[in-house]
């Protein structure tokens, strides 16, 4: 935005792609135009959850290079204002315009947002001034005074076996919040580290404020 440099945007969501182009200064939308507000942590599940057809990474990604090549060259049509969404199993291609946003807090007539903001804070993922992550080099101390929470699939613990004092999936722990002990602070687990940031989250909302995450998850170890 403010080194007015296009981004090309794409995402993937299990058998579903999404390709744009943001360049307000070429009088296209923003990211923000399209999401002004972002959504609730722990409501967008990362890809060890949802999973995500390998193919489609590719499908998007050379979508992507296409764009990058597109606005190198100033030939054809980028997807400047324009949403490319790619669905792989009804093998569809659909497009929906996009509009740059009057009232939009980074491009709009009157940005309220002019320099680069912190996200992990922006979308609830780490309030501030606050230690959330317990490197892994901590883990073993971390033992004798943290009761340790698994929060994969079931699956995933023969992938990956470790011996925590506990295990309840994800989407389970909202439910499950009363049967966890308030004695010991708690240290949440999971594969790359995401799931347990969020459980942490949600255990320091709700009655154990002082849960960490072990950072980078338990690949880290």
């Amino acid at each position: 935005m403010w080194l007015k440099k296009p981004v090309i945007y794409g995402s993937l969501h299990q058998f579903e792609g999404q390709v744009s182009v943001f360049a307000p200064h070429l009088g296209a939308p923003c990211y923000r135009c399209m999401f002004p507000v972002p959504p609730a942590p722990g409501t967008v599940p990362d890809c060890n959850t949802a999973g995500v057809l390998g193919v489609l990474a590719g499908l998007i990604g050379t979508l992507q290079a296409a764009e990058a090549i597109k606005l190198l060259t100033q030939h054809g049509e980028p997807l400047l204002g324009r949403l490319l969404h790619a669905d792989t199993l009804g093998t569809r291609f659909r497009e929906f315009k996009l509009r740059r946003d009057p009232a939009c807090p980074v491009c709009g007539e009157n940005p309220a947002i002019t320099a680069p903001i912190d996200y992990q804070h922006f979308c609830g993922l780490t309030p501030p001034g606050t230690q959330l992550e317990l490197p892994p080099s901590q883990l073993e101390a971390a033992r004798a005074t943290h009761f340790l929470l698994d929060v994969r699939e079931p699956w995933e613990h023969a992938l990956l076996p470790f011996p925590a004092d506990h295990w309840i999936p994800w989407q389970d722990l909202p439910s499950q919040l009363p049967t966890l002990p308030t004695a010991r602070p708690i240290l949440t687990l999971c594969r790359v580290g995401l799931r347990s940031h969020e459980a942490a989250l949600l255990l320091r909302q709700n009655g154990h404020p002082h849960t960490l995450s072990l950072a980078g998850g338990l690949e880290a170890i």
